[in-house]
């Protein structure tokens, strides 16, 4: 009953639901390369991005996906300094 979608379903919601399951399966491989290059604690804010784009995907959830977008702009943010610091 809580992960029922908030929204009534139409088309257009299952089409953009394949895009962003796409955009769940490349967060997981950036994951795994932030892991293997930079460290383990790197990937915290990461998988919390993961588990809010798996909620919002299960509940057709537009804040959670608003969420999952700041939390990635953040992460940009930081890969983007980290790269400043090596050049």
């Amino acid at each position: 009953m809580c992960c029922d979608p908030i929204i009534p379903l139409n088309d257009k919601a299952k089409c953009w639901r394949i895009t962003l399951i796409v955009i769940l399966v490349l967060q997981i491989i950036v994951i795994g390369i932030k892991m293997y290059f930079i460290g383990y604690l790197t990937a915290v804010i990461d998988v919390a991005a993961v588990i809010i784009l798996w909620i919002a995907l299960a509940r057709y959830d537009y804040f959670l996906i608003m969420v999952y977008i700041v939390l990635t702009l953040i992460e940009l943010f930081s890969i983007s300094v980290i790269t400043g610091y090596y050049l």
